[in-house]
């Protein structure tokens, strides 16, 4: 696992222009933030333009506040502990900040974004970045995870050693999510197995 996640946090070391928007309002109204989602896994992944950036619970309506009167973000509506901005230096690309609340289980979500600022990110060009066992227990504990397996799909298909599903596994067990993220994990497993996707399950 450290080899691994030692290879990813030595990939190229441009940054998106998209997260470079991002992290600049984010900086100019000092919010704590760590990237998650499809940017995180970009070195690896062709990422999608949308920026998905997790902040803590307590900290969550103070960041959108600030965030609602940045010259360069619309804000754009909040649902489920998931505010929208888009970004109009981007044309209007979405910068989505999530509170980390849902995902935190028994120790709350300034727990879980605790042991994500900690353990399980890496920085790149001074960007705090989500490793991807944790970006995709992230897309299995929302209510739409079917949908976000398939990105997981592509994220194993795009390189993304098959291996951190275990990690995903291990998170969910430190924050007592454990009876959720299994039969989630094995449903993507299963989709892994499917013919039309080719996929070399040795890694596994």
């Amino acid at each position: 696992m450290g080899r691994e996640e030692r290879t990813v946090a030595t990939e190229s070391s441009v940054t998106e222009p998209e997260v470079e928007v991002a992290v600049a309002a984010l900086r100019r109204h000092g919010v704590r933030y760590v990237v998650v989602g499809g940017q995180a896994i970009g070195k690896a992944v062709r990422a999608t333009g949308d920026v998905d950036v997790m902040v803590t619970t307590t900290d969550y309506p103070g960041s959108v506040a600030a965030l609602r009167t940045d010259e360069d973000l619309e804000f754009q509506g909040e649902d489920q502990g998931v505010a929208r901005f888009a970004m109009r230096s981007m044309d209007g690309e979405p910068l989505d900040v999530i509170n980390a609340a849902k995902f935190g289980g028994s120790h709350g979500g300034d727990g879980f974004f605790a042991f994500l600022e900690e353990e399980e990110s890496v920085e790149r060009d001074g960007i705090p970045y989500a490793k991807p066992a944790v970006v995709w227990y992230t897309r299995l504990m929302v209510d739409r995870w079917r949908l976000y397996s398939d990105k997981i799909l592509q994220d194993l298909l795009g390189g993304v050693g098959a291996g951190r599903m275990r990690r995903v596994v291990e998170i969910a067990r430190r924050f007592g999510t454990e009876e959720t993220i299994r039969e989630r994990v094995e449903y993507v497993r299963g989709e892994m197995k499917r013919p039309d996707l080719e996929y070399d399950l040795r890694d596994e």
